[in-house]
């Protein structure tokens, strides 16, 4: 007799205080891609333990959080793991702070309520890193 296993689903690291957040995002990308795993981070400290910890396949991170934001997450991401693509997926952010975390480097900025962008970008990015939706 064989078993399958279901292979390793790609690491979504979701930065953002708001629990309900996430865990709706979890949900939607959950639609799409079945074997995907999230980890929440909201600080400067546990965002820089979970890149030590581990390879991740896409970042999303929120711009306003009460004692971190996107532009120092996204510095830090960029420093302890260059290739990763960084998304700032907010629910506040005006046109210059959108320009600002693009020139910074982010790969793209999402409004929270964009779903079918969410799960392009999300498609977009895991397709080139080798994990197609389940």
């Amino acid at each position: 007799m064989q078993f399958f296993q279901q292979p390793a689903g790609p690491q979504i690291l979701l930065i953002d205080d708001s629990e309900d957040d996430v865990l709706l995002a979890a949900a939607y990308i959950r639609r799409w891609i079945k074997n995907a795993r999230f980890r929440r981070v909201d600080n400067q400290s546990d965002l820089q333990a979970a890149l030590a910890e581990q390879g991740w396949d896409l970042v999303l991170c929120d711009h306003n959080m009460p004692a971190f934001d996107s532009s120092a997450a996204l510095e830090i991401v960029r420093k302890n793991a260059p290739s990763v693509p960084f998304f700032v997926y907010s629910g506040d952010l005006s046109r210059d702070q959108a320009a600002s975390a693009m020139k910074s480097g982010a790969n793209g900025v999402l409004e929270k309520r964009d779903t079918p962008g969410l799960l392009r970008v999300i498609g977009e990015s895991l397709g080139s890193a080798g994990h197609a939706p389940a």
